[in-house]
C-alpha cells in the first residue's frame, strides 16, 4: 500500500480511476439493466466497445499529464502512459479471448441469448 503513495502518480488521479471504475460498474449493473434482458446486437456492442476504449484513453492521457507535471518529466510521464497502454491492450486481448470461452460455455449449457448477460453479471460479481 505504501508504494501506492510514494508513486509518480498523484493521489487525485488514484480517485479518479476509481471513480472510473465504479461509474463502470454503475452503467453495466443499474443503467442498462433498465433496458432488461435482450439480444445484443453486433451495432450495441461495437458502440459500447468505443466508448469504454474511448474512456480508458482518455484516462491515459490525463494519467500522462498528472505525471508530467508532478515530476516535471515527459520521459516518465511517456514510461508511464505507455505502461498503461500496454496493460491495457493485453487485458483487451485477454478478454477478447474469453469471448470464446462464454461462447463455448453458453452453447453448452444451452443458454438463451436473452440471458446470457445475466450470467456475465453475475460471473462478474462473483470475480469481484
Amino acid at each position: 500500500m505504501s508504494a501506492l503513495f510514494n508513486s509518480s502518480e498523484p493521489l487525485w488521479l488514484w480517485v479518479v480511476f476509481a471513480c472510473i471504475v465504479v461509474a463502470a460498474l454503475l452503467v453495466d449493473f443499474v443503467l442498462l439493466r433498465q433496458k432488461g434482458s435482450h439480444v445484443v446486437e453486433a451495432r450495441e456492442a461495437a458502440m459500447w466497445s468505443v466508448i469504454w476504449v474511448v474512456v480508458s484513453l482518455l484516462f491515459n492521457a490525463l494519467l500522462w499529464w498528472a505525471v508530467r507535471d508532478t515530476t516535471g518529466s515527459t520521459t516518465t510521464a511517456t514510461e508511464k502512459a505507455i505502461h498503461f497502454l500496454t496493460g491495457y491492450l493485453l487485458e483487451k486481448a485477454l478478454a477478447v479471448d474469453n469471448v470464446f470461452v462464454w461462447l463455448i460455455l453458453f452453447s453448452y449449457f444451452s443458454i438463451p441469448a436473452n440471458l446470457q448477460r445475466r450470467v456475465l453479471i453475475y460471473g462478474v460479481l462473483g470475480a469481484i
